[in-house]
């Protein structure tokens, strides 16, 4: 008597597709000029990526606590260094390349920033954003590769809003783009050297308002 004998199957892993955006964000396609027209009229913040028109996310009460800290520790030691660096807010937004703008979290400039005619800056030498689950991906490849394009940029830092870790990534002498580093504790700091000497940002100023289990131990 024959019988049929049933192999279990390992279930199948279900892998998101990769989005860069939510398509539901997603206004339209437009020139550079039509762009900038659009968005000097919005109430609320739209990128350009690659000419698609997309709005931005928003942002939960951890990113906002972290970018205004952040905001605020960077310019107090950039202005106790008295060197040619600025801050410059999540407002401003950045000319990327061709058709892409972005408007980082928080942007360092060292030396006169440059404008062009459409209010968009030219010449940051840091940019700094806070991933959300629905960004983190996006900021860590596409987002990155569209930032190198931009000749001035020198530092590219991710902070973490779920948990302690920051990564910075600097640009060699080579043009390579190289992690610098990756902290994870309360303890570390992250150091950019830039015009007229290093910025040393102790981690436990940028998460101070931010309680996470354990988060004096690596993540």
């Amino acid at each position: 008597m024959n019988q049929t004998v049933t192999i279990p199957t390992s279930p199948r892993r279900i892998v998101e597709p990769y989005l860069r955006y939510d398509l539901s964000a997603l206004v339209g396609t437009m020139s550079e000029e039509e762009y900038f027209a659009f968005d000097s009229r919005a109430r609320e913040k739209y990128q350009l990526i690659s000419g698609k028109v997309v709005k931005m996310p928003g942002s939960s009460p951890e990113h906002n606590m972290i970018q205004a800290d952040l905001q605020f520790e960077v310019t107090l030691i950039l202005r106790g260094m008295g060197n040619s660096c600025e801050v410059i807010g999540s407002d401003q937004k950045v000319y990327v390349a061709y058709r892409k703008v972005f408007y980082p979290d928080l942007i360092v400039v060292c030396g006169d920033p440059h404008f062009d005619h459409l209010n968009a800056l030219r010449n940051p030498t840091a940019v700094f954003e806070v991933p959300s689950p629905s960004t983190e991906r996006d900021d860590r490849t596409d987002k990155f590769a569209d930032y190198q394009q931009i000749e001035s940029l020198q530092h590219y830092i991710l902070v973490d809003q779920d948990r302690v870790a920051v990564t910075h990534y600097e640009k060699l002498e080579n043009g390579l783009w190289a992690i610098l580093g990756t902290h994870t504790t309360l303890g570390d700091s992250l150091t950019l050297a830039l015009r007229g000497g290093e910025v040393d940002v102790p981690l436990a100023k940028i998460y101070r308002r931010i309680g996470f289990a354990d988060a004096g131990a690596a993540i």
